[in-house]
Formats: structure tokens, sequence, C-alpha cells
């Protein structure tokens, strides 16, 4: 399960929330749309009571979301957890390039940026971990 809130698409503050599961390419497929003009985890629960009614209660491997609290503390609320809660990659690139500023060296900052894009998506443990030392060393 992937949820996703798109802020800003017009004059009246309304957001659009996604939902998304994986097709059998193993693309996200958009199932279920919400627009509100709230996004606390009070509606985000209701969107999850109006899945739950239609589809029974869920038990995703996977729950991806932003970076935010709000949405997996609703799907906790409403369904129980994930096995595992991951965090959108976009958001975390973003949160990333965010605070790249807090390293005054521009050489580091790069090499940083760079090292984590790459550590971000190693699916294999030890690899990751040598890269890490790695890099770690470097610092």
């Amino acid at each position: 399960i992937c949820i996703d809130g798109t802020h800003g698409l017009n004059n009246y503050n309304f957001q659009l929330f996604t939902i998304l599961v994986l097709d059998e390419s193993r693309e996200g497929f958009p199932v279920c749309f919400m627009f509100t003009n709230r996004g606390n985890e009070a509606v985000i629960s209701l969107l999850f009571e109006e899945v739950k009614k239609v589809c029974g209660l869920l038990k995703p491997k996977v729950f991806m979301s932003d970076m935010e609290e709000t949405f997996y503390n609703a799907w906790e609320k409403v369904m129980g957890g994930a096995d595992q809660q991951l965090f959108c990659a976009w958001h975390v690139l973003r949160a990333w390039l965010k605070n790249m500023k807090k390293i005054s060296n521009k050489e580091k900052q790069q090499l940083t940026y760079k090292t984590l894009r790459v550590l971000m998506y190693e699916i294999q443990e030890e690899a990751f971990l040598s890269m890490l030392n790695t890099f770690m060393a470097k610092l």
C-alpha cells in the first residue's frame, strides 16, 4: 500500500490523496482517491475506514508514504500495522537535499548526497554496510 498527498492544486486549499497498490508489473496503480480541505490523522482515518468497508481488513507487507507519521498512524488505527513501513524515495531525497546545507564543505556535500543515493538503492546488506563503512572512513 502506498499513499500520497498532493497539495496546492488550486486556490481552494483542497488536497488530493491517492492510494496505490502494485499491479502485476510491480508498478504503482491508483485504486482510491480523496479530495479534502484537511489532511490530518482523523480525516485520513476516515479514508481508510471507507477502504476497509469495501475491501475488508488489509494486512500489507509494506506501507509506503511520505516521512510524516500521519498516514501510518491512521493506517495502524484502522487496519493494524504493516510488516514494513517505508518512506517514499522522493521525500527522502528531498529531506537529504534540505539537510545538505548543514555540511559547509561543498565537495563533502556532493560526495555525501551521491553516496546516500547509492546506499538508498542497495538491497544487499553486506554490500550496503561495506559501502557505508568506506564512506564513513572518507569523512
